[in-house]
C-alpha cells in the first residue's frame, strides 16, 4: 500500500466541516526541588505487556494524598500544525487544542501525583506549519536542547520523520498519525522493540471499516452488491482500498468500480455506467466539499438503492434536498473520536471545550478526542509506573492502562500500541437516521 500523505479522516470528517539522535535527557524537568537525575528510557523488559489494569477516570488521576508539599513541573513537547495546509490546520490546531485543554484541566485541578511529589505540566508548544523540515527541526530541538521525554503531535505531516529521531531516543511519542499502522507500529515486534515508544491514539482503521460492512449485511441481508466511485489521488485510493477490502470480506461482491481525476464536478457518465451494473450499494470518496455534488446526481440518477456518506445525519436533507427521504444513506464504522459523542458526558465536555476556546467551538472539535483521552492515560501511566521521565516503564504501564474517557467507557493500547475503542454506525431511512455504537473490537 502507497504511504498516505494525509489521514483518510481528515477529508472524511471536513465533509461536515466545510459545510457548516542520541541526547541527554531531563531530569525531573522540575522548577525547584532536589531529586536526582533521571534518563528518558531504559530497556524494555523481556516479559511484554503486563496485565491489564482496572478502568481508571479523571478523578482517580487527580486524585491526591493530602499533606504532599513537594511540587514539580515536567516538561512535554507538543508540535502541531497551526500554518501551512488549509485542511491540516484546522486539525493540527484541534488535536493540538485535545492535549492543551487536558493540560489546563489538570494543572487547574492542582496538577496530579507521582509518589510523594504533586506535578504540573508545562507544554513546550511549536508550530510545525505543515512542514516536514521544520516538524523534524523542531524534534530535534525538543530532544537535545529542551530534554523533553513526551512529545505530543503531529496531527499528520512528518510524523514519519519526527518518529524516526524519538524512538532510537527513548522519547514516548504520541499522534493521532496513522500511517504508524503501517510503518513503525505494523508489527508486534515493532512495537514493543524498536517502536516501543511510539503510540498511535487513532484505531485501526481496517477495524472500523470491516465493522462498518458487517453491520451492514445484517442489517440489509438483501443487499449483496457494492460498486466504488473514488477520486483518483492517494488519499482517495486508499480509501477506497479499504472499502473494497471490508465489504468483500463482508460478503458483498464488487460488481463495478470507477475512478476520477480531482477537480471532477460531472459524475453522471462514471454514474450511468455504475447504474449498469445494478449496484445495491454506491460506496464513494471525493474531496469533502465536492462529495455534496456526487452524491446530488447520484439522487438524480437513482443508481443505488443505498449510498454510503461522510456527512453527520443531521445536514442529509439540508444539502441534498428532500429526496434523501426517498433513499437509504449509511454512514457506518466511524470512529469515536471522528462522530460527534452524545453522551451526557460527552456534552459537558463540549460545553467545558467551548469555553477553554473562548466560547466557540472550533471546526471538528470532536477530534480533539483524537488527543485529550490520552492526556489523563499517559498519567495514569506515570502514576503505575511511579516516574515521569522514565519513558520505558512509563510505555509499559500505559500498555496496560484502561481508561473510561469522553469517546469511550474503555479506552486502551492494543499490543501495536495502537488506540482501540468503538465505532458508530448510522443508517438514514426515509430521512430518519438510527445509530449504534459498536463495542471495542480487537479480534
Amino acid at each position: 500500500m502507497k504511504k498516505r500523505v494525509m489521514p483518510w479522516w481528515v477529508p472524511v470528517v471536513m465533509g461536515a466541516v466545510v459545510i457548516v539522535v542520541a541526547a541527554a535527557c531531563s531530569s525531573d524537568g522540575s522548577n525547584g526541588g532536589g531529586g536526582s537525575e533521571a534518563v528518558c528510557g531504559s530497556d524494555p523488559s523481556d516479559s511484554g505487556p503486563g496485565a491489564a489494569s482496572e478502568i481508571v477516570s479523571a478523578e482517580d488521576v487527580l486524585a491526591k494524598d493530602p499533606g504532599i508539599t513537594d511540587e514539580k513541573t515536567v516538561d512535554w513537547g507538543w508540535m502541531f500544525e497551526l500554518a501551512g495546509v488549509p485542511q491540516i490546520q484546522v486539525f493540527g490546531m484541534v488535536t493540538g487544542d485535545g492535549v492543551k485543554f487536558a493540560v489546563q484541566e489538570i494543572n487547574e485541578a492542582g496538577g496530579f501525583q507521582v509518589g510523594d511529589t504533586i506535578y504540573k505540566i508545562n507544554l513546550l508548544e511549536h508550530d510545525t506549519r505543515s512542514d516536514v523540515a521544520n516538524t523534524l527541526a523542531i524534534t530535534t530541538e525538543l530532544i537535545k536542547d529542551s530534554e523533553v521525554c513526551i512529545i505530543w503531535g503531529p496531527a499528520a505531516f512528518g510524523e514519519a520523520e519526527a518518529t524516526a529521531l524519538t524512538q532510537p531516543n527513548q522519547v514516548l511519542h504520541l499522534c493521532p498519525c496513522q500511517d504508524r499502522d503501517t510503518t513503525s507500529l505494523s508489527t508486534i515486534e515493532k512495537a514493543q522493540g524498536e517502536s516501543h515508544w511510539a503510540f498511535q491514539t487513532l484505531p485501526a482503521v481496517s477495524r472500523f471499516f470491516l465493522r462498518g460492512a458487517l453491520n451492514t449485511k445484517e442489517e440489509f441481508p438483501e443487499f449483496q452488491t457494492v460498486a466504488l466511485l473514488c477520486i483518483n489521488t492517494e488519499i482517495g485510493q486508499s480509501v477506497c482500498g479499504f472499502y473494497e477490502d471490508a465489504y468483500t470480506e463482508a460478503g458483498f461482491e464488487i460488481v463495478a468500480r470507477e475512478d476520477f481525476p480531482a477537480g471532477t464536478s460531472d459524475y453522471r457518465p462514471l454514474l450511468t455506467r455504475i447504474r449498469g451494473s445494478n449496484p445495491d450499494i454506491l460506496l464513494n470518496f471525493d474531496d469533502a466539499a465536492a462529495q455534496i455534488n456526487l452524491l446530488k446526481q447520484a439522487l438524480e440518477l437513482d443508481v443505488a438503492q443505498a449510498l454510503n456518506t461522510s456527512l453527520t445525519p443531521d445536514l442529509l436533507e439540508p444539502l441534498l434536498g428532500p429526496a434523501v427521504r426517498d433513499k437509504i444513506f449509511l454512514s457506518g464504522g466511524i470512529p469515536r473520536q471522528a462522530a460527534q459523542p452524545t453522551s451526557d458526558k460527552a456534552a459537558a465536555y463540549f460545553e467545558r471545550y467551548e469555553e477553554f476556546a473562548g466560547g466557540t467551538l472550533p471546526p471538528a472539535s470532536f477530534v480533539s478526542l483524537l488527543t485529550y483521552d490520552f492526556v489523563y492515560m499517559v498519567v495514569a501511566a506515570m502514576q503505575q509506573a511511579e516516574t515521569v521521565t522514565d519513558s520505558t516503564k512509563i510505555a509499559e504501564a500505559l500498555e496496560t492502562v484502561h481508561y473510561n474517557g469522553v469517546a469511550e467507557d474503555d479506552i486502551f493500547f492494543d499490543e501495536r500500541h495502537i488506540a482501540v475503542m468503538g465505532s458508530d454506525d448510522c443508517t438514514v431511512i426515509e430521512g430518519v437516521a438510527e445509530c449504534v455504537h459498536n463495542a471495542p473490537d480487537i479480534d
